[in-house]
C-alpha cells in the first residue's frame, strides 16, 4: 500500500502519535480549525505523516503524506449523509500506488486508487476492512477498538492469521503498533485511524 512502510519478514514496531480527544458536541460539516498532524515513526525516523480533518467534520479529506509532504493517499467517508450510531457506515482509504480493478479519484493533481473500505457496523467497535480491486478476494480484516481510557488501543487480525496489536501506551504520548511478519503496516495504521474518523463523524 505504501512504499515507505513495506511488510517485513519479522515482527516490527511503529510508534504513532495519538489523535486528540474530541471535546466538541456540535456537528461542523466543514470542520473547525486546521488538520491535525499525526507522525508515524520507525526506528526513530518519521516515515509517514497523517493529516486528519478537524473533529466533527463530514466529507472532508484526511491526507496521507510522506515526511517531505508528498501526497501518498487519503481517507474520506463514503456516506452521502452524516450517519447515526444506529446505522452502518463506510470509510474509504485511497493510495497513490496503482491498483487494478478499483475506482479512482483525483486529488491535488494525483490519481489515487481505492485500496480499502472500512465498514463500521451499528453499535459496534469491531470494524471490517475489506480490500478492493485485484485484492478484493482476500480475507477481510477485523479492527477491534478496545474500550478504556484514551489513547485507544486495537487488535487487528484476519482469517489468514495476520495480526497487529496496539497495546495501551504507558506515557499516552504515542501508540506502539506491533506488526506481525507479512502484514502491511501502512494499511493497519491507516485502517485504525479511518475507524476513528468514521466514529468521529457520527451525528450527535
Amino acid at each position: 500500500f505504501l512504499e515507505c512502510m513495506p511488510p517485513s519478514r519479522r515482527c516490527e514496531s511503529y510508534w504513532v502519535t495519538p489523535w486528540s480527544v474530541c471535546l466538541s458536541q456540535i456537528d461542523y460539516d466543514e470542520g473547525v480549525g486546521m488538520h491535525e498532524k499525526i507522525a508515524v515513526m520507525h526506528s526513530g525516523t518519521c516515515v509517514l505523516r497523517l493529516e486528519l480533518c478537524p473533529h466533527r467534520s463530514f466529507k472532508k479529506f484526511s491526507y496521507i503524506r510522506s515526511p517531505e509532504n508528498e501526497l501518498l493517499g487519503a481517507m474520506q467517508t463514503l456516506e452521502k449523509y452524516r450517519p447515526l450510531q444506529s446505522t452502518r457506515s463506510h470509510y474509504a482509504i485511497y493510495g497513490k500506488q496503482p491498483l487494478s480493478g478499483c475506482q479512482t479519484i483525483s486529488l491535488e493533481g494525483n490519481m489515487l486508487y481505492h485500496w480499502a473500505t472500512i465498514t463500521r457496523p451499528a453499535f459496534s467497535l469491531d470494524a471490517k476492512m475489506r480490500m478492493e480491486g485485484s485484492y478484493k478476494g482476500d480475507s477481510a480484516w477485523t479492527i477491534s477498538l478496545q474500550l478504556g481510557l484514551p489513547p485507544p488501543r486495537w487488535v487487528v487480525k484476519n482469517k489468514k492469521g495476520g495480526a497487529a496489536i496496539v497495546p495501551r501506551s504507558g506515557d499516552k504520548k504515542s501508540h506502539q503498533y506491533v506488526i506481525a511478519p507479512g502484514v502491511d503496516p501502512g494499511l493497519v495504521v491507516c485502517g485504525t485511524f479511518a475507524q476513528l474518523l468514521a466514529l468521529d463523524e457520527l451525528r450527535l
